[in-house]
């Protein structure tokens, strides 16, 4: 049987899993690990939907990420950090905050952003070679006969965002959009009144803030 002498300042593993040396070595593929990496389409794998890994702080997420992309199965991956996208320009956004200070409710709106990031994502790993390749594939959408979706919807929301579709100024570009459309070219004056009129703006707002999709 072998043995280890532990010598001074040697150290055994890492508070973060990711961080750790022996992360590889150490590794149990576990049945959830493996159906995650099963990107079998076919009936016989129910796991192939299931994509979304959750967890309390410190339960091992960004470690089990970094096994995944390792894995052989992932030949194409990126990586989204939300502190330099979405959330940066929430947290610098005058506008955002006041809405955030009233406890208007924008939860719909911070979806239509996240999802115009990640669909972003999606199109550069598709799409690498070239931009005009997916303009001209939702053209190609819009003429065929057969159409599972609604592709007009799709190239409507092209359109309205083409100069900036796939550079950050899309965020500010999208955001701005709803402050005009909420505060009707007011620059945010819709904050100055009090009382009942106060009220009634901040009601109409919620409203459209739970039904708009970022546009």
């Amino acid at each position: 049987m072998s043995s280890y002498k532990f010598r001074k300042n040697a150290e055994i593993g890492k508070l973060e899993a990711e961080t750790d040396s022996f992360l590889e070595s150490c590794f149990y593929e576990s049945d959830v690990f493996k159906g995650i990496l099963d990107f079998d389409s076919s009936e016989n794998n129910p796991d192939f939907t299931r994509r979304i890994i959750v967890g309390r702080t410190g339960s091992g997420k960004t470690a089990l990420l970094k096994q995944i992309i390792n894995s052989e199965n992932v030949k194409v991956h990126d990586t989204i950090e939300a502190e330099n996208t979405v959330f940066e320009h929430i947290k610098n956004n005058i506008f955002i905050s006041d809405l955030i200070d009233k406890e208007i409710d924008l939860r719909v709106f911070y979806k239509s952003l996240w999802l115009h990031v990640l669909l972003v994502k999606v199109i550069n790993l598709l799409h690498r070679s070239s931009y005009d390749s997916f303009f001209e594939s939702i053209k190609r959408l819009i003429s065929s006969s057969k159409k599972r979706y609604n592709p007009e919807v799709a190239n409507e929301y092209v359109e309205a965002y083409k100069d900036n579709f796939f550079n950050d100024n899309v965020i500010t570009e999208i955001t701005n959009k709803m402050q005009e459309s909420l505060s009707g070219g007011a620059n945010g004056g819709i904050f100055k009144f009090e009382g009942k009129q106060l009220e009634e703006n901040l009601q109409k707002i919620q409203s459209v803030t739970s039904s708009c999709s970022g546009q």
